[in-house]
């Protein structure tokens, strides 16, 4: 049942939690659970990125627990055999306090080995071990608690017998302990290892630990100093750099959908004071080209037109043309298109890429340098609810939504594009600049979100022109879509007198219920 048709006082489920709530109370509440749903899944990924850290960790710490097992192992083993050495030798360098150690005959290893698996004594003998051995004609009788060593047979070594109360082994300092002097090899240096190491933990990729490596050697030469002290020092600095350029900020776009506004969070960069940064540069002011030209090639005959850059196409050439003779475009390249944040999780992100056409296509098209691409903005993305997921108010809404974020992108530029803009240039020229927005770049989808049509099932599904859908596979020329007519058509779908007659004018012309963003562009003629 439609919620306006639904008393305030009845109870309705919701989808998403499966809470019965006041019909008036729904869409508070289904608000509620989307927040919760979303918060739940931003937990999830966080708590996905810890587990992975501690496994990491737990790596570290058992490579470290297996090198530290195996250096003592080693220590072990040393002094094993300087505990053979001691026992054997008739003057050791362990304390043997008292009498010195009876010594008995050398085993005789031509004998077969007992086995001993069997009693080596008959059977009604007494267990020769259970008694004191006869210590022989030549050697004293052994006392209560004497310590009796006996060696392996093939250390060749007599066995001896000491006093308890002189029993004692002098035990290895930690000075005496065997060390390596060099843990990091098959590394050069210790400093080699430490650089690889942190490396190892950043998870660097080849090309930043060739960086790294760079830099260190760079520092190292004396050809550059080095003088970052601690991670609070790197952060200073990196917020004073931030403060050198616009920044992100925060605003809130408000779209009604069923008798509610719905409040959606935007961060973007002021789209004109982003522009103005790379125009103040002086390193960059030498590369601006402000005036549109035509190139062409003589081919032996006659010149034939080419173009290599913005400038030099149609489209910069016109829009100087309608601007005053002493102003100049500054033109902007508009990139969208909605992706996944991550290759794991499922949160997605709706970024505005932005490049300056009036820069030589090295430079923008570097996404590293300054002058090159930057994302300027983050259009929000609608959390999808089943209970409207397929409805037509549904579709207009979301597609509302995009619009008034778009538009929240191109205020600063909308404020200037009527009059233009006195600015001193990073080459000390003041120059009038026009805002125009050259290029509005996306793929299939996007654009039929930007151009609000219907897509690959309505009449007309191209986003520039209206060729019928029959007859895409003509080539031939159509007629071009303009704001004005869309703004005509969508005006005269609502003065009709229902809905049937309002949706089936629009459908003639592939459009939705939705006003398009007419801010200082027409979008169906910059749309690529």
């Amino acid at each position: 049942m439609p919620k306006s048709k639904q008393r305030a006082s009845e109870l309705v489920t919701c989808d998403r939690c499966g809470a019965n709530v006041r019909a008036r109370g729904l869409g508070s509440h289904s608000k509620s659970c989307a927040k919760k749903e979303k918060e739940r899944l931003e937990d999830e990924e966080f708590a996905d990125i810890v587990r992975k850290a501690k496994k990491k960790e737990l790596r570290r710490q058992r490579r470290e627990i297996r090198n530290n097992l195996q250096r003592l192992e080693d220590a072990q083993s040393s002094i094993a055999v300087s505990a053979t050495a001691i026992w054997a030798d008739p003057d050791p360098d362990v304390e043997m306090q008292g009498s010195s150690p009876r010594q008995y005959p050398p085993v005789d290893h031509d004998a077969a080995l007992p086995d001993f698996h069997e009693a080596d004594f008959a059977p009604n003998e007494p267990d020769p071990g259970s008694n004191e051995p006869d210590p022989g004609p030549n050697k004293p009788n052994p006392e209560l608690d004497d310590i009796k060593v006996e060696y392996h047979p093939h250390s060749q070594i007599s066995s001896t017998v000491h006093h308890f109360s002189e029993f004692t082994r002098s035990r290895m300092t930690e000075h005496t302990v065997p060390r390596n002097n060099t843990p990091w090899e098959p590394f050069r240096t210790r400093l080699d290892f430490e650089i690889a190491e942190i490396a190892l933990e950043a998870a660097m990729t080849k090309d930043q630990t060739n960086r790294l490596l760079d830099l260190v050697h760079r520092s190292a030469s004396g050809n550059d100093k080095f003088t970052l002290q601690n991670h609070d020092e790197v952060r200073s600095l990196w917020n004073l750099a931030s403060q050198r350029y616009t920044r992100f900020q925060n605003d809130t776009v408000s779209v009604p959908f069923d008798s509610e506004v719905h409040e959606f969070e935007m961060h973007y960069r002021p789209l004109w004071d982003w522009g103005l940064d790379l125009l103040r540069d002086k390193y960059l002011a030498p590369h601006f080209v402000f005036d549109a030209q035509r190139l062409s090639k003589f081919d032996g005959e006659r010149f034939v037109r080419f173009i290599d850059e913005p400038w030099t196409a149609d489209a910069f050439w016109n829009a100087q043309s309608q601007l005053p003779s002493d102003a100049k475009p500054l033109a902007y390249i508009l990139y969208a298109d909605k992706s996944k944040l991550s290759s794991f999780g499922t949160q997605k992100g709706y970024p505005i890429i932005a490049r300056i056409a009036n820069l030589p296509v090295h430079i923008r098209n570097n996404n590293t340098a300054l002058g090159g691409g930057r994302v300027v903005g983050w259009l929000p993305i609608i959390v999808e609810n089943q209970e409207h997921a397929k409805k037509k108010n549904y579709v207009d809404f979301k597609n509302a939504v995009w619009h008034t974020s778009f538009y929240q992108l191109l205020a600063s530029v909308a404020q200037h594009s009527n009059m233009g803009y006195w600015f001193e240039c990073g080459d000390g020229i003041q120059r009038r600049l026009w805002p125009v927005i050259l290029i509005l770049s996306a793929d299939y989808e996007e654009q039929c979100i930007m151009a609000l049509i219907r897509g690959l099932k309505g009449k007309f599904p191209c986003p520039v022109c209206l060729v019928p859908q029959d007859e895409q596979s003509v080539l031939a020329t159509h007629e071009f879509r303009t704001r004005h007519q869309s703004e005509d058509v969508l005006r005269t779908a609502r003065l009709k007198p229902s809905e049937k007659e309002k949706e089936a004018h629009l459908k003639a012309f592939s459009l939705q219920n939705v006003e398009v963003c007419s801010s200082c562009c027409d979008i169906y003629q910059i749309l690529m």
